[in-house]
């Protein structure tokens, strides 16, 4: 058996987080996940850590008592490099499952765009309804981190310190390997060498606000596993579910901008049949105008940006849109910041005529 002791940013802090729901500014749904509490314990108590209580391919290691740390050096061996840490000591098998060649499902940005780890899988990425207030964390399993990373995490505080990682980001991938959506991560909390590598660590982390719905996690799955190839496929979900779709959408929409605008002058064909509420009519114009899963703003501001160019269209140009008496239907409702007797559809129409945009009704 292999010996190890896990280290986290903090020496001798206690980080404890129960398992709940936290409340996000400006109603963001955030789930409180479970936090293993890595660090030093009571000498009176076994210790039991969060990694006992998950299973990876049939089995979990077993873990030293809090009395028994006392006993072993403050050093994790596995793999090419060594982590010195601050805590708990566990026992690991020898053999670990050899995963490398598996498609990363999650990657770790820093502020310079850097990739500091591909990681096989997340938990705790999709968040419930809040509850109370406690804080979020993300679990991420079997990260494979770059140099400057494994320098990171075997430094001792002071080198942490002095040369912080400056994680910005948890990259979402789909099959293919290419981005689907990024969420803002904060601190590493904890880390320990990972049952899915040699090489690998599993890592918590302070989460974000701008994260995806778990109640939704069918939409994001159905992303992930084949993005959209014709138009309407949105049309199946509805109310928070098709909220979703424009989620993503967005999210998504950074790595499909930056290519040239369609010469002015251009038609577009904009099918109304389900066009039923605000966010179905953003998933038809986006797709109008950039095709299956495209992206052409998710609100009257972002509508209006993207008619500036630079997001798949150049004004002026012709918008065909069919079936409009649908929208005018369901989308007419006043709100507030519109004129006296303007509908939403009104101001829809109205943005785009001051853009230069013909809007032809059918």
């Amino acid at each position: 058996m292999l010996e190890a002791t896990v280290g986290g940013p903090s020496s001798g802090s206690r980080v404890r987080l129960k398992n709940g729901l936290e409340p996000a500014p400006g109603g963001t749904r955030r789930r409180r996940a479970t936090t293993p509490d890595f660090h030093a314990r009571g000498a009176s108590a076994p210790a039991t850590t969060w990694t006992e209580k998950r299973k990876v391919g049939g089995s979990t290691p077993p873990l030293t008592t809090a009395a028994e740390q006392h006993k072993r050096p403050e050093r994790l061996s596995f793999g090419a490099f060594l982590i010195f840490g601050d805590s708990n000591v566990i026992r690991l098998p020898v053999s670990v499952r050899h995963v490398d060649d598996v498609q990363p499902k999650f990657l770790l940005i820093d502020a310079d765009e850097q990739i500091c780890g591909s990681c096989l899988d997340a938990e705790g990425v999709f968040v419930e309804a809040p509850e109370d207030d406690e804080h979020v964390t993300v679990e991420i399993l079997g990260c494979l981190p770059s140099q400057r990373m494994r320098d990171y995490l075997s430094g001792s505080k002071r080198y942490r310190q002095r040369n912080p990682l400056g994680l910005e980001a948890l990259r979402m991938l789909d099959m293919a390997g290419s981005p689907l959506a990024e969420f803002w991560m904060g601190e590493i909390i904890d880390w320990r060498p990972s049952p899915l590598g040699r090489e690998r660590v599993d890592l918590v982390a302070r989460w974000g606000e701008d994260t995806p719905s778990a109640r939704a996690r069918h939409v994001w799955e159905r992303w992930r596993t084949a993005r959209p190839d014709r138009i309407n496929q949105w049309a199946g979900y509805a109310g928070t579910d098709r909220e979703e779709w424009l989620t993503i959408v967005r999210h998504n929409s950074r790595w499909r901008t930056g290519h040239p605008d369609h010469p002015s002058g251009r038609t577009y064909d904009l099918d109304g049949t389900h066009v039923t509420d605000k966010a179905s009519f953003y998933l038809a114009i986006g797709e109008a105008v950039n095709g299956p899963g495209g992206y052409f703003g998710w609100n009257l501001d972002a509508l209006s940006d993207c008619l500036c160019g630079h997001f798949g269209a150049e004004a002026p140009f012709t918008l065909v849109w069919h079936r409009s008496h649908i929208a005018r239907k369901s989308l007419a409702f006043s709100f507030e910041g519109a004129g006296a007797n303007s509908t939403y559809f009104d101001v829809i129409r109205a943005i785009f005529e001051e853009h230069g945009v013909d809007i032809v009704l059918r």
